[in-house]
């Protein structure tokens, strides 16, 4: 309460104001102290211009995203810089390094999958669809899904048909150098959804939708 009397309003920004209408928000809010204007003898009107300011502000490199959710982007993105290093190694001849190099690669992206990328579809998208897919941030979360989906079941193929005999002949594959390249172009295109995904989600005004 106020020396006049009042009480003072509490606001947010206009990201927070959009975002309590609607249910694209994932997680807890971090702080925004920064942008809450606080009502004292300078009136309303004062209030009502800190507040005008503040939702005119430029996004901010600081996100809303929880820890594991950055852990995620960061060891999607050294992967693919490690299938650079394994085409690479392919380029200059040293087959078996490569070879350990992709299929660890392609393994460890099961992992995290299944433990972080399946789980947060299943609980944030899905249950929104396909009612919301008009909307950027359930797009680009399902696109990015399904591409990766269809980029890590090639991997696991390659690795299969070239690594092993498990598959029957027929089944294996023979043009490895277009099957590998084409899998290296998709799996840095998904990581570019997931980062454009990570953006939507986690950094307050990115997307006007």
């Amino acid at each position: 309460m106020s020396r006049d009397g009042w009480k003072r309003p509490r606001f947010r920004n206009q990201f927070l104001l959009n975002s309590a209408r609607s249910d694209e928000l994932p997680l807890k809010v971090a702080s925004t102290r920064d942008c809450v204007p606080v009502c004292s003898s300078v009136g309303a009107s004062e209030t009502r211009r800190s507040l005008k300011k503040c939702s005119h502000r430029r996004p901010s490199l600081r996100t809303l995203a929880p820890p594991y959710a950055t852990l995620t982007l960061l060891l999607e993105t050294a992967m693919g810089l490690g299938l650079l290093l394994g085409a690479l190694l392919a380029r200059r001849r040293h087959f078996r390094a490569h070879a350990w190099c992709q299929s660890t690669i392609v393994l460890i992206n099961v992992v995290a999958i299944v433990l972080a990328m399946i789980p947060s579809f299943r609980g944030l998208v899905s249950p929104k669809l396909p009612m919301k897919l008009a909307k950027s941030y359930y797009a680009l979360a399902t696109i990015h899904a399904a591409l990766g989906g269809v980029t890590e079941i090639a991997g696991l193929y390659i690795l299969l048909a070239a690594g092993t005999s498990v598959l029957p002949q027929k089944f294996r594959i023979t043009r490895h150098k277009a099957w590998m390249r084409t899998v290296l172009v998709l799996w840095w295109l998904v990581l570019l959804l997931g980062s454009a995904t990570y953006v939507r989600w986690y950094v307050p005004n990115s997307f006007s939708k």
